[in-house]
């Protein structure tokens, strides 16, 4: 009998490679509605004693202007700066002793603009060898000398974030040279091939997103034996302004009741650290609207474990009285 998990790769390779476009394209809208509507009737997930994943913004900059993301309204005229080191090591020191599935050095930020993530992505390999270490990246920072860096550094897992397959719709989309990102992300997996490092392609579908950049990028990761996951925009709980939410064909939110997070019930699962040690409630809380902590007074477990963290869940799975501005029911990711 076929193992279960080859039966559900095999179902994944025809669906990403092999599906026509007039199929697939209208299919990967209902996939997620699917997905959010079976998770909302799923029972309330148990809390771990620990983050299963924790995310790590080493520092707050990025260097686009995608037009989904709420960098350009929320931080770009903020103070932002890199991580403490000793913070840094204070955190996966604690991560060591538990066990973290997963470790994602990227959070609101583009994580190659810190030059010092290969020693980042070494440190944290070195103390929680049984966790997986990955970023998220649009590849424009990843020279050859950056590629070297991470690669040597025992990176499993890189997921390029690339929002258009033709200059134009880069552009329009994220302000980025489509030929730059491009070769990066081919020479990247060229030099990736002696390593045991995993590769991701994420793109969302925006209004300029079209049949030829859908076609392009299929071909591409195709070509390159890479999996192909197209997403749609969240209105990131409202943080995008007006101009942008018309954009994107996305909803403003301020719903009544939610019963739970689609976003792997975060609350329970992730705990997301920005550059300043300050833990908020998700990738969304752009404004820290939530801060539930900070790891520079407080250990993570206590964080985890402490009265605004079960606060914060109580409001979205208990209906605990939560405000008319709680950030969790203006998100379309929300239940």
């Amino acid at each position: 009998m076929m193992h279960k998990t080859r039966k559900l790769n095999i179902i994944r390779k025809v669906y990403y490679y092999y599906l026509p476009f007039f199929i697939k394209y209208p299919l990967d809208n209902l996939s997620q509605y699917i997905r959010r509507s079976w998770k909302s009737y799923h029972a309330k997930p148990f809390c771990s004693e620990f983050p299963i994943n924790v995310e790590i913004e080493t520092a707050g900059f990025c260097n686009a202007s995608c037009i989904f993301c709420p960098y350009t309204v929320t931080r770009k005229n903020s103070s932002q700066n890199f991580m403490d080191l000793q913070v840094f090591k204070k955190v996966i020191d604690e991560c060591a002793n538990f066990k973290v599935e997963n470790i994602y050095l990227t959070l609101m930020n583009e994580p190659l603009l810190d030059k010092r993530i290969g020693e980042l992505i070494r440190y944290a390999k070195e103390k929680c060898k049984s966790s997986r270490v990955a970023i998220n990246t649009n590849a424009s920072m990843l020279d050859k000398e950056m590629a070297s860096a991470i690669l040597d550094s025992g990176l499993d897992h890189i997921t390029f974030s690339i929002h258009g397959w033709t200059n134009n719709t880069l552009k329009k989309v994220s302000g980025m040279d489509y030929n730059l990102i491009i070769n990066n992300i081919s020479n990247f997996i060229n030099y990736s091939r002696s390593y045991d490092v995993s590769i991701g392609i994420c793109c969302l579908k925006t209004r300029y997103f079209t049949k030829f950049d859908y076609l392009s990028g299929q071909k591409f990761c195709k070509y390159n034996n890479l999996p192909y996951v197209l997403l749609s925009p969240a209105n990131r709980s409202g943080n995008l302004d007006e101009k942008l939410i018309c954009q994107l064909n996305v909803r403003r939110y301020n719903k009544k009741i939610i019963r739970r997070c689609t976003l792997e019930d975060r609350p329970f699962t992730m705990m997301s650290i920005l550059w300043d040690g300050d833990v908020v409630s998700c990738c969304n809380d752009w404004k820290k609207e939530n801060v539930l902590g900070n790891v520079k007074e407080e250990s993570l477990l206590e964080i985890w474990r402490g009265e605004k963290y079960q606060d914060f869940r109580g409001k979205i799975y208990n209906q605990k009285p939560s405000g008319v501005g709680f950030i969790c029911k203006r998100c379309s990711e929300s239940i």
